[in-house]
């Protein structure tokens, strides 16, 4: 039987690294982030973390992992608004019978989609800089359970492009362009599944890392 999520990190915050990390690195950990406050300005990562405090002041791991936490349902929360709202406006096409005006509004929605796939790809560039070292910082560099979810983040970005290829096959028939519409739901439910799992796991993380102190 599959342990559940909290029991998993229970037991992975128990293992003999993190308890060493706990008790023997705290030191080493507050020079790596103190060391990191005097990069360059302009920093991408010195930006993102520490953009709202005095760039003098050390952030606990903790605190960071937080305040990543806090943008992280914020920018999901858009991509969801983003992508339900292009999803109703492809249902609405479908639903056309001008095939001239179904084809001049879908490549209006094609750049629509190429936006928010843009936006999808600086979210995961900012996961990848920010978030996911963050909490490698509890799990080092591996998570099995990271790895999963960003396959399922894969999954959905191929359902938004396989829209995108898809009108350019002009012209658009009706039951095309209800295909198309398909595309796109099966992306918004994968994001939705995909969003809150990720959103649950680092949230238990926090909770759990927070009660015990580190």
């Amino acid at each position: 039987m599959k342990k559940s999520l909290t029991s998993r990190v229970i037991f992975w915050c128990f293992t003999r690294d993190l308890f060493h990390i706990i008790i023997s690195a705290d030191r080493l950990r507050w020079e790596i982030f103190s060391r990191s406050l005097k990069e360059p300005e302009g920093s991408f990562v010195q930006t993102e973390l520490q953009h709202s405090r005095p760039s003098s002041t050390p952030i606990h791991p903790l605190d960071q992992l937080e305040e990543a936490l806090q943008r992280l349902k914020e920018e999901h929360d858009q991509l969801l608004d983003q992508l339900g709202t292009l999803y109703d406006e492809v249902k609405g096409i479908s639903q056309e019978q001008n095939m001239l005006s179904r084809q001049t509004r879908l490549y209006v929605l094609r750049d629509e989609a190429l936006e928010f796939q843009r936006r999808m790809e600086e979210h995961a560039a900012w996961e990848d800089t920010v978030m996911f070292p963050l909490i490698g910082n509890y799990f080092g560099e591996q998570s099995n359970h990271l790895t999963v979810m960003e396959q399922e983040h894969e999954i959905a970005e191929q359902f938004v492009l396989a829209f995108i290829e898809a009108v350019k096959r002009a012209p658009v028939r009706e039951h095309e362009a209800k295909e198309m519409g398909s595309y796109l739901q099966e992306a918004l439910m994968m994001l939705e599944r995909h969003f809150l799992s990720e959103e649950q796991f680092v949230t238990e993380l926090w909770d759990l890392c927070s009660a015990y102190g580190y």
